[in-house]
């Protein structure tokens, strides 16, 4: 006669094995599920980044936003009304000097970002100009809103008004820090900034501090992105 703990082990044991296996089965069909999720979201991302790049491009091409550009050119100003702005402005540069001295431009140290520039860094108080390795890029510049709304706006509509945009969003020269705005002081919001009602257009001059060690002037270039995939390079061909 068979014992009763014989039995319960006859009966335990299989029982048990056949609980492990579904969990190991459970187990298993969890990882290669999750491997597949990877795989998949991989494949999405890289999806998305190609949709990302076609939209851009397709963006780009239709409202003007090539890969390069020179003094003269009519581009939409796509860093104005990015990121929650809207509507169509554009933007030129008409024309690229360099100014050796503050001088030269016409210029006193209140009249620019005097907070930037340091006695002996950029800046030479004895002579109440730039110190030797640094030059003033001062592009002048045309905008022209159609019906476009600022991000500004968008971001911190308690600070500015829908039509007050920033010049120093349009990018920066190579090396080269904004250091004046002929509109500084006439927009509340920021010393940056600028109102444009919609149908209006206006004239203002930006001045870029560049350090030549960094770069021959001749290779300055103004860039209104990081990294050119994702904005226009603007030959300023400075001598």
């Amino acid at each position: 006669m068979v014992s009763l703990k014989k039995l319960l082990s006859v009966i335990f044991v299989p029982s048990f094995l056949l609980m492990s296996a579904c969990s190991l089965s459970e187990v298993q069909v969890e990882k290669i599920s999750d491997e597949s999720s990877i795989i998949e979201n991989h494949a999405n991302v890289g999806s998305d980044e190609s949709s990302a790049t076609e939209n851009r491009e397709d963006t780009g091409s239709e409202a003007g936003i090539p890969e390069r550009a020179a003094i003269g050119d009519k581009l939409f100003a796509e860093n104005l009304v990015m990121n929650g702005g809207s509507g169509t402005i554009y933007w030129t540069i008409n024309k690229a000097e360099v100014f050796k001295t503050a001088q030269d431009a016409g210029l006193q140290l209140d009249d620019m970002f005097s907070g930037e520039f340091a006695d002996g860094i950029n800046w030479n108080a004895a002579e109440n100009t730039f110190t030797d390795n640094y030059v003033l890029v001062m592009l002048h510049i045309t905008i022209e809103n159609v019906d476009a709304i600022s991000r500004d706006y968008a971001e911190e509509p308690e600070k500015y008004d829908k039509y007050d945009f920033r010049v120093d969003a349009l990018g920066g020269c190579s090396y080269g820090p904004l250091m004046y705005f002929s509109k500084m002081g006439e927009c509340s919001a920021h010393p940056s900034a600028f109102h444009l009602e919609p149908g209006e257009s206006t004239e203002m001059d930006a001045g870029y501090l560049v350090d030549l060690r960094e770069i021959d002037l001749k290779e300055v270039t103004f860039n209104t992105a990081a990294t050119p995939e994702y904005g226009t390079i603007i030959a300023l061909n400075l001598s």
